[in-house]
């Protein structure tokens, strides 16, 4: 039962409940396997291709701490990366997002379940935490991340809010100032993806 994709496109991001630890790197024809053979860390719960480098999250790793994996297209696991300031149930690699060298992340249990979103760079450096003012207990901050070229997309799906959650675009040149998108006619918003402008 495990997932495998025909034609694999130039950027690419899922979330997958994995049955096993292993999958096939689409076409590629390759597995990619745990490294650290745990059953229990979520490896591969989310996921995304930017040619020619895979990010794997493991968010329930170390404890539900949280890790990804940064893999090449030969499946060879280039570097693993924990969150910068690691708390038991923050998640981190709940969600990831690749575009050529920079990686964004979510952890959306840190914090008291405010949430946190990361931006790294391909060489697992931390470029930047990624922060907004306004965000409550159980708004998950980093549920869901998308990026491109020009924008970094974060939700925060805002559990207990009633005017629903939020969408959060940063602009790459002005990452201390996020566009904020309310969504007050749903009960919560749990993913999102990004092309160039268009979310």
């Amino acid at each position: 039962n495990r997932p495998t994709v025909s034609a694999m496109p130039s950027s690419w991001t899922s979330r997958s409940l994995l049955p096993t630890q292993s999958f096939p790197l689409f076409n590629h024809g390759i597995d990619v396997n745990n490294p650290d053979g745990k059953e229990d860390d979520d490896f591969g719960w989310s996921i995304s291709y930017d040619d020619p480098y895979v990010v794997i999250g493991a968010p329930l790793d170390d404890g539900r701490r949280g890790s990804f994996y940064i893999v090449d297209t030969s499946g060879r696991i280039l570097n693993k990366i924990k969150a910068p300031n690691p708390d038991v149930m923050d998640w981190f690699g709940e969600s990831v997002a690749i575009w050529k060298e920079w990686i964004v992340v979510g952890a959306s249990g840190s914090n008291d379940l405010e949430g946190s979103a990361y931006l790294y760079h391909i060489s697992g450096h931390l470029l930047k935490d990624l922060t907004v003012t306004d965000v409550q207990f159980d708004d998950r901050f980093g549920r869901g991340v998308a990026i491109s070229n020009t924008h970094i997309a974060v939700i925060a799906i805002g559990w207990n809010r009633v005017d629903g959650g939020k969408l959060y675009l940063f602009d790459k040149n002005a990452l201390d100032t996020p566009t904020e998108i309310s969504f007050d006619d749903v009960s919560y918003v749990e993913s999102v993806s990004l092309s160039e402008r268009i979310v």
